[in-house]
């Protein structure tokens, strides 16, 4: 759809099967391309897939089985096109791999528990996996990046306590409403084995417990903290809530 401004708006959700890998699930870095069957993925994914299987094992493209032979990275290519068009839409993501980038080289990229980490390993989330799928691509639309980590403090009871997400990274619009971060939340548990409903889950701020029906940009102090050091994730932390 096309504003009186002239931008073009697109729902992220329509843009997701084009611009994301099946791998991670997250939108493209650094893609690569098959051009045998045109498949695409990020160049770490598809490389970490091929190192699974065995040296002399024939590789074959994760989506279609095509085969590769034993030598699958001369059979790709980089999409400099399709990496573009991610770049373009999301130029978010290009500041945060270049702070990433910095961190990592100085060793101080760590997790959410001061483990190093490798900054091509991070998924660059998709805004429909829990956070923004019912948003609007808009060229000036505010984003912030978030760090979501179990409230884990002396004052939490154990059985509230849940774990650590593999992957606590995400990006989300400053309107974003906080019952749609525990969704985001419930989904990354599930995968971690863990079973329960997104109402089930207390999203905290400096130790405030956040409203559901509240969006990022009406707490307070959220918003000033985000413009004050845009490129440092915010700290929202999560327990088990009362039932």
């Amino acid at each position: 759809m096309e504003g009186g401004s002239g931008e073009i708006k697109l729902p992220v959700r329509q843009l997701n099967a084009s611009l994301g890998c099946t791998l991670c699930k997250g939108y493209f870095r650094d893609a690569h391309t098959i051009p045998d069957c045109l498949h695409t993925f990020c160049k770490a994914c598809i490389y970490r897939d091929f190192a699974r299987k065995g040296r002399k094992e024939s590789k074959c493209c994760p989506t279609c089985k095509t085969s590769l032979g034993p030598l699958p990275w001369t059979k790709i290519i980089f999409d400099r096109t399709l990496q573009g068009l991610v770049d373009k839409i999301f130029p978010q993501f290009i500041e945060e791999d270049q702070k990433l980038a910095e961190q990592f080289a100085a060793g101080g990229l760590r997790d959410g528990f001061g483990i190093p980490g490798d900054f091509q390993d991070r998924k660059r989330v998709r805004i429909a996996d829990g956070v923004g799928e019912d948003e609007e691509i808009e060229e000036k639309g505010k984003s912030v990046s978030l760090r979501v980590l179990p409230a884990w403090g002396e004052s939490v009871q154990d059985s509230k306590r849940l774990p650590l997400l593999s992957k606590p990274l995400i990006r989300a619009l400053i309107n974003v409403k906080v019952s749609k971060i525990q969704k985001f939340i419930q989904r990354r548990l599930a995968n971690e084995n863990v079973e329960i409903l997104p109402g089930q889950i207390d999203i905290l701020f400096a130790s405030k417990l956040l409203d559901p029906t509240s969006t990022l940009d009406m707490i307070e102090d959220f918003e000033a903290l985000a413009e004050a050091s845009p490129q440092e994730p915010i700290i929202l932390t999560y327990r088990r809530a009362n039932v």
